[in-house]
């Protein structure tokens, strides 16, 4: 590792250019730069990812459903494990409504598609606020169609 002009700048291993220390990360714990400039260890990085998925994809997958398992774990056991209006408990048709049925508006306000494991991210990173309820798909599509009452309500 060649430094050229002592404290600003510095050769990159991989790419052999000369740059400022600012294209370099930092490594970590203190304040010296990496041995590659932040261009070369992006491109390392993504190469090195692409390598182990491809080596290990069930490791990758199963990593993906556990982490979305363990998200829609919290927000279920935080807003309730059954629908409140027909109890419906299998998890496979439970979801979580918006109680004021601004659904719509929340999502653009979210910003991406605001939808599933993005949307119990958001709750979770926002205390899971209390204009949300558990709704089995069935009532919470009928709530939508029957202007924000369940048709179970109105039977009732």
């Amino acid at each position: 590792m060649k430094e050229e002009n002592s404290s600003k700048t510095k050769k990159c291993n991989i790419c052999e250019a000369i740059k400022n220390l600012d294209e370099y990360y930092l490594i970590s714990g203190t304040q010296k730069t990496r041995s590659e400039c932040k261009k070369c260890s992006i491109s390392h990085d993504r190469e090195y990812s692409k390598k182990v998925r491809k080596k290990y994809p069930l490791l990758e997958a199963e990593r993906r459903l556990l982490n979305r398992k363990n998200t829609a774990d919290k927000v279920f056991s935080h807003y309730g494990e059954f629908c409140i209006c027909c109890n419906e408990n299998n998890r496979i048709f439970l979801t979580i409504d918006h109680m004021e049925n601004n659904g719509h508006e929340h999502r653009k306000e979210i910003r991406g598609n605001g939808l599933g494991h993005n949307f119990y991210l958001w709750l979770i990173r926002n205390n899971f606020p209390n204009e949300f309820q558990t709704l089995c798909r069935n009532c919470n599509w009928g709530k939508f169609r029957n202007y924000g009452v369940c048709p179970h309500e109105e039977t009732l």
